[in-house]
């Protein structure tokens, strides 16, 4: 029958109400931190929505506020277009008002169709000459004017304060690999005939990504007009008509065009902005266009130099470029303009990568943008190495151009305050279970004691120790009822225990069932062992000495076969029969027997040492052991059983023990013994006998 283990009523009652509560309070924090957890998610994505919003309407913002100030900038700069050549910085002051007003605009410049250009650009912050041979710029340098004339290999700089007043001047040499005209911002301008956005690019300055926003400036105002008039007044027309219509235009628009203005604006100013609306410390938002390119991003996108690029002084270029065209008076010229500006002019910096979704530093970025094209959403949760995060990715235009917003943030970043709360919650809950558990407690062990109580008498009546008068008293009916039955059961016994002796009743009560002899063949290990002497040795030892020594004797080595998991089935006089593998089962019986031997003979060598020095006589043992099947059961009468082993084995074991003495031996194993543990133990081949 199984047996299950004992507790007490009042433990049992304060566990159950204890697994009870935390399965309670497990289902309801659950619940609420998983409502909690979606209400975040809806809110975090809201608040995602709002910061795109804010971030196109910003972003659109600076390229309106770029096309508004180039608009005006290209009405104050068209009658000054026929004079350009012979103009002064001075003239230019709604460009030096532009670059204040817009801090994201580096420079702002004009190429006039004949290839003369001239720029208004901000002092960089390395305030140094082109020729940094002649130091740091003036304190005061606030603004540079630049200027190149048309087939001129050198371009004039000069340093301007705040109110535009040249502080110093200094020849370079061109640097640009075309001409103005030639170059994308020029003639996509004149092309598509009205402003025109580039992509983002990496400035060759100050090697950042930024725009460049280009108008075409045109003889004729009315032009635009014009076209939008006959267009109008051609609507109803066939198509054929409209297209010479268009080509006239076209034609008159191509003559017209006197130059193209230009700006470079940075993406910084967008950059900061996005710092301003990240929504938690690590979020990220980038903002990239069609072309998977960068524009802004809360990360850093200062990009790398372009593999496989080199770094070219303006000497070298020049002399690559003179050397190809084979132009030796102009090459001798060149050389002359290069001693002039000094040969010590900064290196040509190497091109450089606008970074892109794929190339940013940031792989959950790339993967939270790609995210979004696969489910389709704006908003999504996925995990990224174990950590779950939430995203938004939207497309929105500026100016012409389709961008796209993508944001994302781990997931813990917006649960902290629900976990915090959940937390709090717990705490608030654990303390009020707490003290009903205490209440519980109390109400439990009300119960508990008279059960005790009753349980404590009932022992006793099995022992015939009758307690007197009324067992248990209490207010709950079930325990009341159950001590007026024990009250009934205690006179019953104690009336019938007047019949018979006491002695004879306690034996039958504590009888569990009937003892039945018989046994079993089981395979056993044994072990005998025996005193070399020993009558001798008790001759000459007074008896209560020897009984003592003796004892000295059993105790050790009983507790080395105990502890390798032998049982100690007789003391034979002074001899010791051990078993393995009987009553408990031992898959290790034999390598257990054989370190159980040779430990005694190492403790009887210790005890042999001790008893030398007290003066007392030395023992020496002789063990004998056999592994093999016998018959392990109860053996014995009716009147008096024994629970023992028999058959060859047991034998065999103690003839081994005796054989010890004909090799001089101390421990004696058989063959079967052999076989099995010969590869754990030191074993040597004594003879072949035959047992009688």
């Amino acid at each position: 029958m199984k047996q299950f283990k004992n507790r007490k009523l009042k433990i049992d009652i304060v566990s159950y109400f204890v697994v009870l509560m935390t399965i309670t309070i497990t289902i309801i924090s659950t619940i609420n931190f998983r409502e909690s957890k979606n209400n975040t998610f809806v809110l975090t994505g809201k608040i995602f929505e709002k910061s795109f919003l804010f971030a196109s309407t910003k972003i659109g913002n600076l390229f309106a506020d770029a096309e508004d100030s180039g608009s005006m900038l290209v009405d104050y700069v068209s009658p000054k277009m026929e004079k350009l050549e012979t103009s002064r910085p001075s003239e230019f002051t709604q460009f030096a008002r532009a670059l204040e007003i817009n801090p994201y605009i580096l420079s702002i410049y004009i190429a006039k169709s004949d290839n003369h250009f001239v720029q208004v650009r901000r002092v960089p912050k390395v305030r140094v000459y082109q020729d940094e041979k002649k130091g740091d710029l003036p304190a005061d340098a606030k603004y540079i004017w630049r200027s190149i004339k048309p087939h001129s290999k050198t371009e004039n700089w000069s340093y301007l304060n705040k109110d535009l007043e040249i502080l110093d001047e200094e020849q370079v040499l061109v640097t640009a690999t075309s001409n103005p005209t030639e170059r994308d911002w020029y003639s996509s301008a004149v092309y598509k005939k009205e402003k025109t956005w580039s992509d983002v690019y990496i400035f060759k300055t100050s090697q950042t990504p930024g725009l460049t926003l280009s108008f075409p400036i045109n003889a004729t105002k009315g032009i635009e007009k014009e076209k939008e008039k006959d267009k109008e007044k051609d609507k109803d027309k066939d198509k054929e008509k409209d297209n010479e219509v268009d080509k006239h235009i076209n034609k008159k628009n191509n003559e017209s065009v006197l130059g193209v203005l230009a700006m470079d604006m940075t993406v910084d100013s967008a950059n900061s902005f996005l710092h301003t609306i990240k929504i938690s410390e690590n979020s990220s938002i980038v903002v990239l266009n069609d072309a998977k390119k960068i524009i802004a991003a809360t990360q850093n996108i200062i990009p790398e130099k372009a593999a496989g690029s080199s770094s070219l002084s303006v000497k070298q270029k020049m002399e690559q470029s003179e050397s190809k065209n084979n132009l030796s008076s102009t090459k001798e010229k060149t050389k002359e303009t290069l001693d002039k500006a000094g040969n010590s002019l900064k290196p040509v910096q190497p091109m450089a990568q606008v970074k892109t979704i794929d190339s940013l530093d940031d792989p959950i970025a790339k993967f939270s943008y790609y995210n979004s094209f696969l489910d389709n959403k704006n908003t999504n949760i996925f995990t990224f190495k174990g950590i779950d995060y939430i995203s938004y990715t939207h497309s929105f235009g500026a100016k012409n151009r389709k961008l796209y917003f993508s944001m994302h943030a781990p997931i813990s970043d917006f649960l902290y305050e629900v976990q915090r709360a959940n937390q709090k919650s717990l705490l608030i809950t654990l303390a009020i279970s707490i003290a009903a558990m205490i209440v519980l407690y109390l109400f439990a062990r009300k119960i508990s004691e008279p059960i005790s109580k009753l349980a404590e008498d009932a022992r006793k009546i099995a022992k015939l120790d009758f307690p007197g008068g009324t067992i248990c008293k209490t207010n709950i009916r079930e325990i009341q009822d159950l001590s007026n039955s024990m009250n009934t059961l205690n006179s019953s016994i104690e009336m019938f225990s007047k019949y018979i002796p006491k002695d004879l009743a306690l034996k039958l009560l504590e009888k569990e069932g009937n003892i039945k002899i018989g046994g079993s063949t089981q395979k056993i290990t044994a072990l005998f062992s025996d005193i070399e002497g020993f009558t001798t040795i008790s001759e000459d030892i007074p008896a209560e000495y020897l009984v003592v020594h003796l004892s000295e004797y059993f105790e050790g080595l009983t507790n080395i076969i105990i502890n390798n998991k032998g049982s100690i089935d007789k003391y034979i006089g002074d001899a010791i029969m051990a078993l393995w593998g009987t009553p408990t089962e031992d898959e290790h019986q034999v390598i257990n027997a054989c370190r159980a031997a040779l430990l005694c003979q190492h403790k009887l060598t210790e005890l042999n040492e001790g008893w030398l020095k007290l003066g007392k006589p030395v023992l020496k043992t002789r063990i004998g052991l056999h592994t093999g099947e016998a018959v392990v059961g109860n053996i014995g009468s009716s009147e008096r059983i024994n629970f023992t082993a028999l058959g060859d084995s047991i034998n065999l074991a103690a003839r081994l023990e005796g054989l010890n003495k004909f090799y001089n031996t101390s421990i004696m194993v058989s063959e079967s013994v052999h076989q099995i543990a010969h590869s754990q133990f030191l074993f040597r081949i004594l003879d072949k006998v035959m047992v009688k």
